[in-house]
């Protein structure tokens, strides 16, 4: 027992001796921090984009059309967890792992693989969705029906930037695998 604590104790002495860059691990320890750098920057960004984006769509679209809006926008997030059908933690591991191993084929036949699972997941889902729709659509608000018919459009593609987004993890590419859904998606619907 004792010798399992020592050892324990000598991995996170080690472990904090890399994390203050004292055993010759400055690339480790300065990837870590730019990468906490720029995860926090992305998150000071994207709060701040939505929150001008609330804003203009409650002047706009007003309370009701903002709570569709909302509400429709919510289901789309939800749909596009099992429309990933876990393949964002598969990604992570398994591109880092051949990435490390050098294994250039398997990498692109699982990145290959995964987007076509990925697509005909969320587009099964989502005509699974349209069905549902159709059928209690009698009884939504029209406001509401035409705000989840639209969203539905964005479920592929919500789908599709979590696997990239999974993709660039794997590869350590942090912030640039969180930029496109964190910065470019608020910015451009800013714009438009």
């Amino acid at each position: 027992m004792t010798t399992l604590t020592t050892q324990f104790g000598r991995h996170i002495k080690d472990l904090v001796s890399i994390l203050l860059g004292k055993e010759g691990s400055g690339g480790l320890r300065n990837r870590f921090v730019r990468g906490t750098t720029g995860i926090f920057g992305l998150n000071v960004a994207m709060n701040g984009m939505i929150f001008v984006i609330s804003l203009i769509l409650a002047r706009l679209l007003g309370s009701a059309g903002y709570g569709a809006y909302t509400y429709a926008l919510s289901w789309i997030l939800v749909l596009g967890i099992p429309a990933g059908l876990g393949m964002s933690g598969l990604l992570i591991r398994n591109v880092s792992a051949y990435q490390t191993q050098s294994a250039w084929g398997l990498m692109s036949g699982i990145i290959r693989w995964a987007n076509r699972v990925t697509l005909f997941g969320s587009l099964g889902i989502g005509l699974l969705s349209v069905v549902i729709l159709w059928v209690l659509g009698k009884h939504l608000d029209q406001q509401m029906l035409a705000a989840l018919w639209l969203a539905l459009l964005l479920l592929p593609l919500t789908a599709m930037l979590r696997i990239r987004r999974a993709i660039m993890q794997g590869l350590q590419h942090l912030v640039i695998g969180q930029l496109p859904e964190m910065l470019i998606q608020p910015l451009l619907f800013i714009i438009l």
